[in-house]
């Protein structure tokens, strides 16, 4: 997987190019991260079900896969045939795009196969599917919550570039940039004196950090969906 961070900032990135309609970066944006959700099911459903914790239990399947974006698709223009809101179809349009840029920058930049036909029997595909070593693999999960201290930043970056009222989460926003900056550290200790329990660690970290994402986005999401508020 690329980290979640690396998918966020080129969103930003991106940005420019995105059709220019009401709500699209915000829901753009959700649809760039909402992947690897993914990883928070795989912690709780092989924890419960399995009492170990695997992270990569479902990752990079069902989130992953065109077949489940085209259903996704599905309900959405139902709810348009019922509720005739266009609503429904712009959001539509901007989670589907912002799953298949993040699945793009996991196909190319990412270590792991990916399930992109899933359910079914096609194949799985990955430009970048490399042995690694334990030591590796870790250290490349180690840089999440760096990539998430990037998120911090870019989103602190954006509230000072436009008039709004939000300065205000800028003091939340700038504490987890530097909380994140601690956990990468925490982490690389860990995994030199208690490498057994790093993935433990991992999801403990990771989940706060997921969430606070995800809320963030949320907190935020008029002004990126082009309010002053």
């Amino acid at each position: 997987m690329a980290p979640l961070g690396l998918h966020t900032y080129l969103s930003f990135k991106i940005k420019g190019i995105l059709p220019n309609e009401k709500k699209f970066f915000f829901f753009f944006l959700i649809g760039s991260i909402l992947p690897d959700i993914d990883i928070i099911l795989s912690i709780f459903i092989s924890t419960i079900f399995y009492k170990t914790i695997n992270i990569y239990f479902l990752h990079n399947t069902f989130t992953h896969s065109i077949i489940s974006i085209g259903v996704m698709h599905l309900f959405f223009l139902i709810a348009y045939e019922i509720k005739k809101n266009k609503s429904f179809i712009t959001i539509s349009k901007a989670l589907i795009m912002g799953m298949m840029f993040h699945i793009t920058i996991d196909i190319f930049l990412g270590f792991e196969i990916i399930d992109i036909f899933w359910p079914l029997p096609i194949g799985k595909i990955n430009f970048l599917s490399i042995e690694k070593s334990s030591i590796i693999k870790n250290i490349l999960l180690g840089l999440e919550f760096l990539f998430f201290r990037l998120c911090a930043s870019i989103l602190i970056d954006n509230i000072l570039n436009t008039p709004n009222q939000m300065h205000r989460f800028i003091k939340p926003l700038s504490l987890w940039m530097k909380y994140e900056g601690y956990l990468f550290f925490i982490f690389l200790i860990c995994l030199i004196i208690i490498p057994q329990y790093i993935i433990l660690i991992f999801c403990i970290f990771y989940i706060p950090s997921y969430i606070m994402l995800v809320f963030s986005i949320y907190k935020l999401r008029n002004l990126f969906m082009g309010k002053i508020i």
